[in-house]
């Protein structure tokens, strides 16, 4: 990680496991046991299975920064695949409402409730419905990363009519890791489904 020219944090795949916070996929034996799905290779690597995940916590103080990850694969033949996918996701687990990613948040719901009920919002809607997104988005991840994960019934044909699509494709369309296209989703419902909006 990077803050301009100058390397603030260097984190070798070895030393995933010792940094605060670290949490990765499991999986479970026959006996019951639990697995990290993903351990260290040659000292130096954490090699993942597919589709695995892993986190951890940095304590950085405000600022811009930049991210730079070291990826490869272990397949050396009869890789069916001509490209890795992967999902970087990074969230603020302090002083979150300051962020711009927020700020954007707010500023969108902002403006669809004055498109909806023509006026503004107050400081207890806002929170609210910011709430409601983040809750919703939370739900939704325990049911899978996809937009139609837990057999939702969403007539996405109403939305994109092209549903003919490649798997580059769909997966840029509904992969869904952290839950917020659902979380949205919620979102508008309740607006377009409240009093305000219907009878106002």
């Amino acid at each position: 990680m990077r803050q301009g020219s100058r390397v603030i944090k260097q984190i070798l795949g070895s030393q995933l496991q010792a940094q605060r916070g670290f949490a990765a996929d499991q999986w479970t034996d026959s006996s019951g046991k639990k697995w990290f799905r993903g351990d260290v290779r040659n000292g130096r690597d954490w090699v993942m299975h597919e589709q695995a995940w892993v986190e951890f916590e940095l304590d950085l103080p405000a600022g811009e920064y930049t991210l730079f990850l070291k990826l490869g694969t272990m397949l050396q033949a009869n890789n069916v695949n001509d490209a890795m996918r992967y999902t970087v996701s990074l969230n603020a687990i302090q002083n979150s409402m300051r962020t711009s990613s927020a700020q954007a948040v707010e500023k969108q719901i902002r403006a669809l409730l004055m498109a909806a009920t023509h006026r503004e919002a107050s400081r207890a809607e806002i929170e609210a419905l910011m709430a409601a997104l983040l809750s919703s988005a939370a739900d939704a991840v325990q049911h899978g990363g996809w937009f139609n994960s837990h057999n939702h019934s969403c007539a996405t044909w109403q939305i994109w009519p092209d549903e003919d699509l490649s798997d580059e494709a769909r997966f840029a369309r509904y992969s869904d890791p952290e839950g917020m296209l659902r979380g949205w989703g919620t979102l508008v419902h309740g607006v377009l489904t409240s009093y305000g909006y219907l009878h106002d």
